[in-house]
């Protein structure tokens, strides 16, 4: 089987697999990370963490906007652009505010100060709602590459259809 053949191997399957995998990391309640203690097999307890779903989320867009970077048109590269300004001002922001004299985001447990732990959460819900910007407008380029159907047609729908002029005047 050649290269590229195969959907899987394909630029589009890439896209795709990744795409899938963020939609699956929004498929669960955004909350913050935390540590549990877990009841092992021989009655002992271990500490574990479990994982921001929102870093995991914004992480996972980040990586889908690197992948699809190639074949970013120019109103996927204009909202790009904006995007990178403004996460970078938001990091930037928390930074200039924090307690700690640090160059990058630290993981909660750093921040023992109240207002640290507030200016953290707010931090991250405003990282949510940008890359869930970010997801909303990499879908939409999707949808301009066909990255949706085999063939033609966002979503198999007909350009007389209702539904798909309803569907474009959401991406606008």
């Amino acid at each position: 089987m050649a290269y590229g053949k195969d959907e899987s191997l394909s630029f589009k399957g890439t896209i795709m697999t990744q795409y899938n995998k963020v939609i699956s990391m929004s498929n669960v309640e955004f909350r913050g990370g935390f540590y549990t203690q877990i009841t092992q097999n021989d009655g002992t307890t271990k500490e574990i963490y479990v994982p921001d779903t929102r870093e995991q989320f914004w992480n996972g867009c980040e990586v889908l906007g690197l992948v699809a970077f190639p074949k970013f048109d120019k109103k996927m590269k204009n909202s790009w652009e904006i995007f990178e300004q403004k996460r970078d001002q938001l990091i930037k922001k928390f930074l200039d505010e924090s307690s700690l004299d640090e160059e990058t985001v630290l993981g909660d447990s750093y921040y023992v100060l109240e207002s640290d732990k507030i200016k953290l959460e707010i931090y991250k819900n405003q990282m949510l709602k940008l890359h869930l910007t970010l997801f909303r407008e990499l879908s939409g380029l999707f949808d301009r590459e066909n990255y949706f159907s085999e063939e033609g047609g966002a979503f198999g729908l007909d350009d007389d259809d209702e539904d798909a002029d309803a569907y474009e005047e959401i991406n606008e």
